[in-house]
């Protein structure tokens, strides 16, 4: 179903029109926050951490990865009123990007309360290939859209129920099959150099 979720009908949202819907859709959270990530390198302008990183500023990259306390989502999950699931498909060798977000999930999106769990694409490019997805509880699925450059540039609203439903279990299968992260950084992250950044 992850695969075939370009095809389903939705609604284009330009990025103003992505973040409206975005907050006003959280605000009604009741459950549940199943997001699902694929491509190996983001830009992330405007995130002073990803900054620094870009610009080949690994120690100070990783101090302000600390200065981000979370927002209503995380809140949320502080609170015990909604489970917040995040599947992180990573090749290997790990990008630089891919360091550099792992990190941060290490430091910050982990310590605020999120599962986090990583997927290794075993060099097919199925999974990585595969729709960025957002799901709130089983009411609406956002496919999150990214330019060649990798930013952020709308996305598709759909709101179909048994569509909606079908991506968080699809979600949740790669969840389960996943690595937890704390295993995963352990393992992969933790003794890797420096990287060298990427342009931003």
């Amino acid at each position: 179903m992850l695969e075939d979720f370009r095809q389903v009908p939705g609604e284009h949202l330009d990025p103003d029109g992505y973040s409206a819907d975005f907050v006003r859709f959280v605000g009604d959270i009741k459950s549940s926050f199943t997001k699902l990530e694929c491509a190996q390198h983001y830009s992330e302008s405007g995130n002073p951490s990803w900054e620094a990183f870009a610009a080949g500023r690994w120690d100070e990259a990783l101090r302000l990865m600390n200065a981000d306390h979370g927002d209503l989502l995380h809140q949320l999950v502080a609170d015990g009123r909604i489970d917040y699931r995040r599947v992180r498909v990573v090749t290997l060798p790990l990008t630089p990007y891919i360091q550099w977000e792992l990190n941060a999930f290490q430091r910050r999106n982990a310590v605020l309360g999120e599962q986090i769990r990583v997927v290794v694409d075993g060099g097919s490019n199925q999974l990585t290939t595969l729709p960025e997805l957002v799901v709130i509880d089983d009411t609406v699925a956002f496919e999150v859209l990214y330019d060649d450059a990798g930013v952020h540039s709308g996305a598709r609203l759909v709101a179909e129920p048994e569509t909606v439903a079908a991506a968080r279990r699809g979600i949740m299968a790669l969840f389960e099959r996943g690595i937890p992260l704390v295993d995963f950084y352990s393992s992969e992250v933790a003794d890797l150099p420096a990287p060298r950044g990427q342009q931003a």
